[in-house]
C-alpha cells in the first residue's frame, strides 16, 4: 500500500470517527457527510493507481 493510500485511510478514519462521535453525542448521526470527502478523494486515488499501472505496462 503506498504512502498516499495510507493518508487516504488515515484521513478517512478520522472523518467516519468525527461524525460517528457527533452522532453520538447530539442523539442522532444525521447526514453521513464524510462520504463526499472520502469518495472523491478515493476515486481520486484509484484514478491515480491506474494511471500508474498504465504507465508501467506502456
Amino acid at each position: 500500500m503506498g504512502e498516499s493510500m495510507r493518508t487516504w485511510l488515515g484521513a478517512s478514519l478520522v472523518m467516519i470517527a468525527v461524525w460517528s462521535v457527533t452522532g453520538l453525542v447530539t442523539g442522532g448521526l444525521g447526514y453521513p457527510w464524510f462520504v463526499w470527502p472520502v469518495g472523491v478523494w478515493g476515486a481520486l486515488e484509484v484514478l491515480s493507481w491506474a494511471g500508474e499501472r498504465h504507465r508501467e505496462r506502456s
